[in-house]
């Protein structure tokens, strides 16, 4: 283990409730499936795990993940999704990491859920609504473990207030007080707005407001972006979408065929030319593209700049996402630099022949992936002025985009 992976899991033990603020796009997913692991092999608690998420988020970001870790590690996991029978069964056994959906956790009620489980719960912002299905199911079987841990990705949420019915939903009180009006009553002043023909009650924190409430949840609370040295550096990441198994079959059919590698990165980017035309494209899957669409959801204020290699890849990219912009000229350029642009794109062929600097890039995600690293670094040389960006790779698992990025990770 790592030694963030064992300062996560000491917080988690040491602790019968935690809060874990997990950046985005770290590598959080992959820890805690270790630190389960490493959990269920000490024999003596807990002796299930259970993870809930939502159903998209477990089939598109932590379902990958389980399959790279079990390449390597025999971890026993069950993906508790669709009819009751299957999720019971899943449940039923010992030494095991379950994930289920939050939507439909009522069946777990049916099952004696042992002091010893320990849940871990995808996303804390979804649980501010205690009136909510969710909200007081997934509660119940909260307070029916000893050991809870919260994974979160923006500690403060959109309205303050709000952050009292996350902390009660883990500890009952304990921290922020019983109820929320004694919560507001402490650490805000409360003015009223009108909203058409009725008044509406405004809540504006108190000074000091938010230092006392973090000084409150110290004792559960973990900053996992401070668990990491900074650099200096970019910081690289490689995010894996996931082909079905009839597509896998035809791209291994298609590779069978001897074409050209670039034929084969346009394959697993998800669409090529049909002929040497290139008038008509062949759509072959869609993931990069969804995966890129739920990435942008979480980046709202954030620079992305998308590095794509093809015509029709641009093409398909502006489609879904309206708001992006080539940056194939000095207008759109000199646009980006002065913050107008929320979204570029780049082809990675052209932006390596220019000089000029692309500035304030706080994510770049490579759409279609290159084998040089050459050509590589000269893009970076004029698009990562910045020591703090974030640099994502998109690869489509067990395709020729594997032995592209270990090419220019230096893997």
């Amino acid at each position: 283990m790592t030694d963030i992976e064992k300062k996560i899991m000491m917080h988690i033990l040491n602790n019968p409730v935690s809060i874990i603020l997990a950046e985005y796009m770290s590598e959080y997913r992959t820890e805690l499936l270790k630190i389960a692991y490493y959990l269920l092999l000490r024999s003596i608690t807990p002796k299930r795990i259970i993870i809930i998420s939502t159903k998209k988020e477990i089939e598109l970001n932590w379902v990958p993940v389980i399959h790279r870790i079990q390449k390597y590690q025999k971890i026993k996991i069950a993906v508790a999704l669709g009819k009751k029978k299957r999720k019971k069964e899943a449940l039923y056994r010992k030494n095991i990491i379950v994930f289920t959906n939050e939507e439909s956790v009522d069946w777990i009620k049916e099952i004696c859920l042992s002091e010893e489980d320990l849940i871990i719960i995808d996303g804390l912002s979804r649980f501010i609504n205690r009136n909510s299905k969710r909200y007081k199911e997934v509660k119940e079987l909260v307070n029916r473990v000893n050991h809870v841990l919260a994974v979160i990705h923006q500690l403060i949420p959109n309205e303050l207030s709000d952050i009292w019915d996350e902390i009660y939903f883990l500890d009952n009180g304990k921290r922020l007080g019983l109820t929320k009006s004694a919560f507001l009553d402490r650490y805000f002043f409360a003015i009223s707005e009108r909203k058409g023909s009725y008044l509406k009650k405004k809540y504006i924190p108190k000074d000091n407001a938010i230092n006392s409430i973090l000084k409150a949840i110290e004792d559960i609370y973990l900053d996992g972006s401070k668990l990491r040295v900074f650099s200096g550096q970019a910081t690289y990441i490689k995010e894996y979408v996931e082909l079905s198994k009839s597509e896998i079959s035809r791209y291994n059919l298609i590779k069978l065929q001897g074409l050209p590698e670039s034929y084969l990165l346009q394959l697993a980017s998800g669409s090529i030319y049909e002929n040497e035309s290139k008038r008509k494209t062949y759509v072959f899957h869609n993931r990069k593209i969804i995966k890129i669409k739920y990435l942008l959801n979480n980046f709202k204020d954030k620079k992305v700049l998308i590095v794509y290699s093809y015509k029709h890849e641009k093409d398909l990219i502006m489609s879904h996402i309206p708001i992006s912009m080539p940056l194939d000229n000095k207008f759109t350029i000199e646009n980006w630099n002065k913050g107008q642009i929320q979204i570029g794109l780049i082809n990675s062929s052209t932006c390596r022949k220019k000089s000029d600097p692309i500035k304030g890039c706080d994510i770049v995600i490579w759409y279609s992936l290159i084998f040089s690293k050459r050509i590589y670094e000269k893009i970076n040389e004029r698009i990562l002025n910045k020591a703090d960006a974030l640099v994502i790779y998109l690869v489509t698992a067990d395709t020729i985009d594997e032995k592209a990025v270990q090419v220019i990770m230096n893997e």
